[in-house]
């Protein structure tokens, strides 16, 4: 199947005063405008569903997830901030509403749905894919964001850096606020629940986020596709599809072990448990190793992602999905970021409760390497959030995997061959009065846990639009919105836990895992796949950077980048930053390759 991106994108166009929110349109050639506003689907794939307020009158548009007949949904909620909330716990993800004064428009608060917006003074333009909108006005790839694409990870604020001239996102847990005569405004809709609940009490809630989330991914299908690594993860999951589709053709798929990987020992024993209709066991060589591929430029994404750099295993998998009849792909992605329990929400609780976070912080310390004189200096440091990010360059004395996690993010790493002129450029995002240095929590803790969450929604977004580019939609249910709500309404501190792994979701799953899932207390890493992905494809890796535009832009340094490719063993290979610099590469070039665009 022919590489392209999701045709789904949305595309609204918002003039001087809109009156109404038109009804879902098909694609670009037949749209539908009342007063203003034009709402515009490329092709069918979600489904629209009108509000309508106490007296009947239609008032916006709902995206939901849910394949199942639009139905409309009555709400006496009047304001638009209440209106997103309400429709956020039925399930809906992209949404617009027009209240009469005011068209607000919103994605999810994981950030697995996401807003652009681009205004002149004749209108302003939203759409939820960066690239849709960019190509709709003509915007130029901004250079300051290619940049900020080689830091590991692109993390709050980065991750709001500019990809496109004139494109500006949309943070999740925003909306975007447009009334007439008045510039758009960004404004908060969603805001973290009081973290109040006992792992015991909130265990119910988690559990029917969870299975309403996996009920709207899966409604209308005839046969599913689901993950099943032998993780506890993808093994909830795919025991609640089992569970809430029992009539649905459910196709369970175990990856291929690579060395002393134990996961598919894992998913044997949980498929004899939940006997799905099919289950196709890989071998260790039959999916593409990491990089494979990494000459097949393509543009699937709407900004460089890691994901490119297993661009053929997704493609692959879709393509097993296809052949196997499913029509969608539920994934296990997000259960790591929303029930691991970050160590970070200790510096939350250190001052409350100093015994108990105290004890824990002692055992990570032990567990993980981390030096005592940095956990000291970590918990008695009081910089701000904003002090925090403007030293990001800073490099500690510390080995990177020894660092504690008690601030308020963890410092990014650049490669080694970002010149001079790459380093100025994120450096001058970092102090240009147009970057919000605010933090997402006055909590560090609680900061860094819903920047990581919003990493992997990131992540798990652009892994989405690679499949769905290769002919399979992928869904991940525990990025949605009911899911983060429900998990951050548990106590803090007993989330994190370095005696037991992922408590809320063995606690939210006990009767519906097998046994030995939910007494499973680690989790396989991929290290040995990456080694063997970057000495397979070595050669197409050299040729993909020989004459690379990030040279030729000078972000990077070509010499020292080369001399790196040709030394065995060199450190930086094994490091993320060669993968953020393969990723930037590929899909700056695929963007040159299918949009025209004048190369750099």
């Amino acid at each position: 199947m022919t590489s392209g991106r999701d045709p789904r994108a949305l595309l609204l166009t918002i003039t001087e005063r809109p009156e109404a929110i038109a009804t879902a349109c098909r694609d670009l050639s037949s749209t539908a405008s009342t007063g203003g506003l034009t709402l515009m689907w490329i092709e069918a794939g979600r489904h629209s569903t009108r509000v309508v307020d106490a007296s009947g009158r239609a008032c916006g548009f709902a995206s939901f997830p849910s394949r199942s007949a639009a139905t409309e949904i009555r709400t006496c909620e009047s304001s638009a901030v209440a209106m997103h909330r309400d429709l956020a716990r039925r399930g809906a993800r992209v949404v617009a509403i027009w209240t009469g004064e005011e068209v607000s428009i919103r994605g999810s608060a994981t950030g697995f749905d996401r807003i652009y917006y681009s205004t002149d003074a004749q209108c302003t333009v939203v759409s939820d894919r960066a690239d849709t909108l960019a190509e709709h006005v003509g915007a130029q790839i901004d250079h300051t964001g290619l940049a900020i694409s080689l830091i590991s990870p692109v993390s709050h604020p980065f991750d709001q850096g500019p990809l496109w001239t004139g494109i500006v996102p949309v943070q999740p847990g925003l909306m975007l606020s447009i009334r007439a005569g008045t510039p758009p405004a960004v404004i908060p809709w969603w805001d973290p629940p009081d973290a109040h609940a006992s792992l015991s009490d909130g265990a119910k809630g988690v559990r029917s986020a969870i299975q309403e989330s996996v009920r709207d991914a899966g409604a209308g299908h005839d046969a599913i596709l689901a993950d099943l690594s032998g993780g506890l993860d993808s093994t909830t999951i795919t025991a609640l599809g089992l569970d809430l589709f029992p009539r649905t053709h459910f196709v369970a798929l175990t990856a291929g072990d690579l060395g002393q990987n134990r996961d598919q020992m894992w998913a044997e024993q949980a498929a004899r448990h939940l006997r799905p209709g099919e289950h196709i066991m890989l071998g260790g060589a039959d999916l593409p190793l990491v990089y494979s591929d990494t000459l097949d430029l393509g543009a699937e994404t709407d900004h460089p992602s890691p994901a490119l750099a297993t661009r053929s295993t997704i493609r692959s998998i879709a393509a097993i999905g296809r052949t196997a009849g499913a029509t969608t792909h539920l994934t296990g992605h997000g259960g790591d970021h929303m029930f691991y329990g970050m160590p970070t929400l200790l510096r939350d609780s250190v001052w409350r409760r100093p015994r108990g976070s105290l004890r824990k912080i002692n055992a990570y310390r032990h567990m993980l390497g981390w030096p005592l004189h940095e956990i000291i200096r970590q918990l008695l440091c009081r910089q701000t959030y904003a002090e925090c990010i403007k030293d990001y360059d800073r490099q500690s004395p510390v080995r990177k995997d020894r660092i504690p996690i008690l601030r308020w993010t963890t410092p990014p790493t650049l490669p080694p061959w970002i010149s001079n002129h790459g380093r100025d450029l994120i450096a001058e995002y970092v102090v240009s009065p147009t970057t919000d240095l605010s933090p997402m929590s006055r909590r560090p803790g609680a900061h860094a846990e819903l920047d990581t969450i919003r990493q992997g929604a990131q992540l798990a977004r652009a892994i989405s639009q690679i499949s769905f580019a290769h002919g399979l939609e992928l869904q991940a249910p525990f990025f949605d919105d009911r899911v983060l709500t429900a998990t951050l309404t548990l106590d803090a501190e007993a989330r994190v836990d370095p005696w037991s792994y992922k408590a809320p979701l063995k606690l939210a799953m006990v009767d519906i895992l097998p046994h030995a899932t939910l007494t499973r207390t680690s989790k396989d890493e991929g290290s040995l796949e990456l080694e063997l992905g970057i000495r397979e494809n070595r050669s197409d890796i050299r040729d993909l950077l020989e004459d690379s535009h990030l040279a030729n832009l000078g972000i990077i340094d070509a010499d020292i980048l080369h001399h790196a490719l040709e030394t065995e063993m060199h450190p930086a290979l094994s490091d993320s930053g060669l993968t953020t610099t393969i990723c930037t590469e590929s899909w700056l070039r695929g963007r040159i390759l299918t949009t025209g665009m004048d190369q750099p």
